[in-house]
C-alpha cells in the first residue's frame, strides 16, 4: 500500500491520501449474528470412559477399551518413564506423559505372563517375548504397559526405548546424520577396557551407551545398590575401585553418570562399566529383571558409522552393545532370573 488513512480521514475527504495507489482504500461495515445453538445439546457420556485408577496393576478386563494416564495416580512416569528422556525422543516422552492411554487386552495378557512366570518361579526358564505386527498397531504402547507394570511391581526394569540409538546416532531419523562409533581398543576415546575386549574387533557408540547408563542409574538407583556383582573378577575390580566393601551395580553404573564436578561427562570413556553391566544383569537374582528393547530390529540392520580409516560402514553387529544384546533368545536364556522383551 502507497497510502494509508484513517477512517476519520476518509470521511472527510481522505485528506493526503490520493487514489493514484495501488489499493484502493475503502471503509466497509461488517454483519454478522451469533451461531444459532440447538435447543439440545450434543451429550456424551464420559462416566465410562477413563479407567477407576491409573495404576496398571490394578486393571482388569472390566477396563479393557478404557482410557488412562500414567501420570495420573500411579507414580510410574516420575519414578522411571521420566528418566528415559536420556535415550529416545524427548517427543515421546512428553506425549507419554500428556496423552491418554488406552488399556487392551494385549497388554493385560503381557503383564500377567510376565508376572505369572515370576510368581511361579518360571522367569529365569523364559528367554523373552517378542512383539510382531504392522506398523502403528500399538506394540510400544504394550512395551511401555508391559514396563509399567513390572516397575510397579518392584521388578529391575531396563528400558531402551530406541535401538537406533547406536545404528543411526542419538534421535537420528535419517541415515544422512552422522553417528560416531570408535574402536573398543582405541585409547584416544576409551579406557577401563574389560579383559573380555581387549583385543577384539569391536566398536562403540559412546553416546548411546551413556545415555543408557544415566537412565538407568537415575531410574533404578536403590535397586542397583541392593544387586552385588556375581563375577569374581568385576566384584574384586569394582571393589578396589570403591575402597573395598561388596561392590554392587550402582558401583560399576555410578562413576560413568556422576563423577567428582557432578556431571555427566567423563573422557576418555570408561568401556567397562556398559559391557559389565549387560554382563552382570544376566546373573541378577535379588529381584526379577524386564530388559526392554524398543526398534530391535534396528540391531540387524547397517549402521552410518564407517570403520577405521576406511568408508566401509559398520554393521550393527560390530558395535558392542547390539552383539550383547541382537540375539535376544541367546541373551535372555542366559538370564537368571529375567527376561527380555522387545519389539
Amino acid at each position: 500500500m502507497l497510502d494509508i488513512a484513517t477512517p476519520t480521514e476518509l470521511k472527510k475527504g481522505g485528506g493526503q491520501v490520493s487514489e493514484k495507489g495501488n489499493v484502493l482504500l475503502v471503509e466497509k461495515q461488517l454483519q454478522w449474528r451469533p451461531l444459532a445453538r440447538p435447543d439440545k445439546g450434543l451429550i456424551t457420556p464420559t462416566g465410562d470412559l477413563f479407567c477407576q485408577s491409573g495404576e496398571v496393576l490394578k486393571h482388569t478386563s472390566a477396563d479393557a477399551a478404557r482410557f488412562f494416564q500414567f501420570d495420573s495416580s500411579s507414580r510410574v512416569f516420575p519414578d522411571f518413564f521420566y528418566h528415559t528422556g536420556f535415550c529416545g525422543h524427548e517427543k515421546q516422552l512428553v506425549e507419554l506423559k500428556t496423552a491418554a492411554t488406552m488399556v487392551r487386552q494385549p497388554g493385560l495378557g503381557l503383564r500377567d505372563e510376565l508376572l505369572g512366570w515370576q510368581a511361579s518361579g518360571r522367569l529365569g526358564q523364559r528367554s523373552g517375548i517378542m512383539l510382531t505386527g504392522p506398523r502403528g498397531c500399538g506394540k510400544s504402547t504394550l512395551l511401555n504397559y508391559a514396563i509399567a507394570a513390572c516397575h510397579e511391581a518392584g521388578w529391575l526394569v531396563v528400558n531402551i526405548p530406541r535401538a537406533a540409538d547406536w545404528t543411526l546416532g542419538l534421535s537420528a531419523r535419517s541415515a544422512q546424520e552422522p553417528n560416531e562409533a570408535y574402536r573398543v581398543t582405541d585409547d584416544n576415546y576409551f579406557k577401563e577396557v574389560p579383559p573380555e575386549l581387549a583385543a577384539s574387533p569391536l566398536y562403540e557408540a559412546p553416546d548411546a551407551s551413556l545415555c543408557l547408563l544415566i537412565s538407568v542409574f537415575l531410574s533404578q538407583r536403590e535397586k542397583l545398590g541392593r544387586i552385588k556383582i556375581k563375577c569374581p573378577e568385576r566384584r574384586a575390580y569394582y571393589a578396589a575401585k570403591g575402597g573395598g566393601g561388596e561392590p554392587t551395580l550402582a558401583d560399576v553404573v555410578a562413576p560413568v553418570c556422576v563423577d567428582e564436578g557432578n556431571t555427566f561427562s567423563d573422557f576418555p570413556m570408561p568401556l567397562r562399566p556398559i559391557h559389565d553391566f549387560l554382563a552382570e544383569l544376566q546373573t541378577v537374582t535379588e529381584f526379577p529383571v524386564l530388559l526392554v528393547v524398543d526398534g530391535w530390529n534396528y540391531w540387524h540392520h547397517m549402521a552410518t558409522s564407517k570403520r577405521w580409516k576406511a568408508r566401509e560402514p559398520l554393521h550393527a553387529c560390530d558395535l558392542l552393545v547390539p552383539s550383547m544384546l541382537a540375539d535376544a533368545h541367546a541373551y535372555g536364556s542366559g538370564m537368571a532370573n529375567g527376561v527380555i522383551c522387545a519389539r
